[in-house]
């Protein structure tokens, strides 16, 4: 019997800081998601029983990331058609929504920077996670209770950025600057 080959350097286990728009949105609670998912419509041809050629009909990218820092700043993410007002020395300012409506503008880089241990970043780009455009999609809930802490459930959800080279418009993973 052969035996099986371990590389333990590439057995991961780590947090992850997570920025939008440049600003990162602090400490997580029960771990970041990552999902790809593709959508495949298959031609059978009547002559065969076989399928003949696929056909990539959608592609989306989403990230879930529970934003254990609960303020203002990370709400106004999570509920990005709002108007953040008043802010100053005294206070973090509120959140006024209700008519809101996205636009691109509201779209913003999104990074996944895997930590060490506890709480170092990691430097090795080729485990980044950069969702080129992003927004917060869906509904927030805010829990009040004495058994955990306040936290803002953000799902990400990744939008085709034109300005990138066809083929390469939705996310990278790894290190931007390999060619």
């Amino acid at each position: 019997m052969a035996d099986m080959t371990i590389t333990k350097g590439y057995i991961e286990m780590s947090g992850a800081q997570v920025t939008f728009g440049g600003t990162d949105l602090g400490v997580t609670e029960g771990g970041i998601t990552f999902t790809y998912s593709q959508t495949w419509s298959i031609f059978r041809p009547d002559q065969t029983t076989m399928a003949e050629k696929p056909f990539l009909t959608a592609e989306d990218a989403t990230l879930v990331c529970p934003l254990a820092e609960y303020k203002i700043s990370n709400l106004l993410v999570a509920m990005s058609t709002g108007t953040l007002t008043g802010t100053d020395a005294a206070s973090d300012g509120k959140i006024e929504i209700g008519g809101g409506s996205h636009a691109t503008a509201d779209l913003k880089e999104l990074i996944v920077t895997p930590a060490i241990g506890t709480g170092t970043l990691d430097t090795d780009a080729n485990h980044k996670i950069t969702i080129y455009l992003a927004i917060c999609t869906e509904s927030v809930d805010i829990g009040f209770n004495r058994e955990g802490a306040r936290i803002i459930q953000c799902t990400f959800m990744a939008f085709r950025d034109s300005s990138q080279t066809a083929g390469k418009q939705l996310f990278m993973l790894g290190d931007s600057t390999a060619t």
